[in-house]
């Protein structure tokens, strides 16, 4: 449970910092700003609620009998959202519910994506240039199959379930390392927090540890 934490904070983190320089295309410059703020309460938990909903299968008849508020109120156990160490998920929430800026290839997102490409693949040049492109394409291709099915949304708050479930999904499907780290470590997240209820366990057939957590 540790080891996700920490991944899931290190890759959030990310997300919300790479803000400088400013493209001149309205969706950078969106995403940029977007990245900038530092949203409050009433901004990231709508999100991060609808995000939990198209996670965790509470409409399933085998699902144990937990609510959407049981699991928010595991998630901030195991989650403080009020934590400093969150600032950067909070921004990357922002980004991630303007359904419309998936497509474009974003500052905060290419900026990490560039990085590790010259770290790790050792890319530079027309090289680096050319998998930026791919990547862009890529994750272009799959925003016009997106409002091919469900239309031009703008805001994962307000799509509808259906949308929202395929939206997550194509994070996970994402070119891009970073939104693909957003999507598994979140996924980790709202996975951890309903899974570690005693509810969950009994469904499971799970006894629970052999020793107890110590207060």
């Amino acid at each position: 449970m540790e080891s996700n934490r920490r991944q899931f904070l290190k890759a959030l983190a990310i997300l919300g910092l790479g803000t400088t320089g400013c493209a001149p295309f309205l969706a950078s410059t969106k995403a940029v700003n977007l990245a900038a703020q530092k949203p409050g309460e009433q901004t990231y938990m709508p999100i991060l609620r609808a995000m939990m909903t198209a996670v965790v299968p509470f409409d399933h008849p085998q699902f144990p009998a937990l609510t959407p508020a049981d699991v928010e109120a595991q998630l901030q156990r195991e989650f403080p959202q009020d934590a400093a160490a969150f600032d950067g998920f909070h921004r990357g929430l922002l980004l991630f519910n303007d359904v419309a800026l998936f497509g474009h290839t974003l500052p905060p997102i290419a900026q990490a994506e560039e990085q590790g490409l010259r770290t790790f693949d050792g890319l530079a040049g027309e090289a680096l240039a050319n998998r930026m492109g791919q990547n862009g394409a890529h994750d272009a291709t799959l925003h016009r199959a997106f409002v091919t099915k469900h239309g031009a949304l703008t805001s994962f708050v307000e799509a509808p379930a259906a949308a929202q479930r395929d939206y997550f999904h194509a994070w996970s499907q994402s070119a891009f390392t970073l939104k693909r780290e957003l999507f598994f470590s979140a996924k980790a997240m709202m996975t951890i927090s309903a899974y570690s209820l005693k509810p969950s366990w009994d469904v499971m057939g799970y006894d629970g540890p052999l020793l107890e957590k110590k207060s």
